[in-house]
């Protein structure tokens, strides 16, 4: 019990110290500046082959790139 209390107060620690609100005004001022790259998500079943994911990642984004980018922005 004791342990699980530890583990669950360092963790809200650790996150009470991030500053998501700076994260998120970042993004969204370089979405609207239109400067700097495209941040894209991807889900996937890490259960399931990550290799294979990263590598379709990589490769869809290295393609897009060669071509100029989207709207003249890296991926």
């Amino acid at each position: 019990m004791k342990v699980s209390l530890a583990l669950f107060m360092l963790i809200a620690v650790v996150l009470s110290a991030c500053d998501w609100d700076d994260i998120k005004s970042r993004r969204l001022k370089s979405a609207r500046s239109g400067e700097g790259p495209v941040v894209i998500g991807v889900s996937w079943s890490w259960e399931r082959d990550p290799d294979l994911l990263w590598e379709g990642v990589t490769l869809a984004a290295d393609e897009i790139n060669a071509g100029g980018g989207l709207l003249g922005r890296k991926l």
